[in-house]
């Protein structure tokens, strides 16, 4: 025969994390790295429409850095490659992705 297993139980506390929670998350970090005003609400209306949260960062990271708009910035990437985009502004994709700022 073989042993029962050990009844213990193990509780563990879960935070929820809720997307309006990852929004605010971003719109708050993108908000500090680049002082510029960004909402929740802004950053969950573009992932509506697929754009990544990756993609929404890098189009907020441009646009602060070029003065250009998020909407040029995502308009621009539907024919280029971000580090074709980058290039066009005068920056490398490294400049907000790897930046003080960018984190």
């Amino acid at each position: 025969t073989t042993a029962a297993p050990t009844d213990t139980t193990t509780t563990t506390e879960q935070t929820t994390v809720t997307p309006r929670a990852i929004d605010q998350k971003l719109a708050d970090a993108i908000a500090g790295a680049y002082s510029i005003t960004v909402t929740a609400q802004e950053i969950a209306d573009l992932h509506a429409t697929d754009v990544g949260y990756g993609e929404i960062s890098k189009a907020y990271g441009f646009a602060s850095l070029s003065g250009t708009t998020v909407s040029d910035v995502l308009g621009m990437k539907e024919t280029m490659g971000w580090g074709e985009i980058a290039a066009s502004l005068g920056f490398k994709v490294s400049d907000v992705t790897k930046s003080d700022k960018a984190k």
